[in-house]
């Protein structure tokens, strides 16, 4: 996953550009932190579609278990 704000755009803009978009969705913005992650939250639970079978993860697995496979990648293009 990757952010769709410019890399180029000033950390105070990023910051209210995400506090804008938390508002729009109805989200309570009392925690800074939780508002900043939620873009990442909000995606792995759209990709999950709410299942508890599905299991996302951002880490390495590799360090968890040796029991593991790809099911699907994406190279970003």
């Amino acid at each position: 996953m990757r952010s769709r704000i410019p890399g180029t755009t000033a950390p105070a803009d990023q910051r209210e550009i995400l506090l804008s978009y938390a508002r729009a969705n109805g989200r309570p913005v009392n925690d800074l932190l939780v508002v900043m992650s939620w873009p990442d939250k909000e995606a792995l639970t759209i990709l999950r579609n709410r299942s508890a079978f599905i299991n996302l993860t951002l880490e390495d697995v590799r360090t968890l278990t040796d029991r593991w496979k790809v099911v699907h990648s994406y190279d970003g293009t």
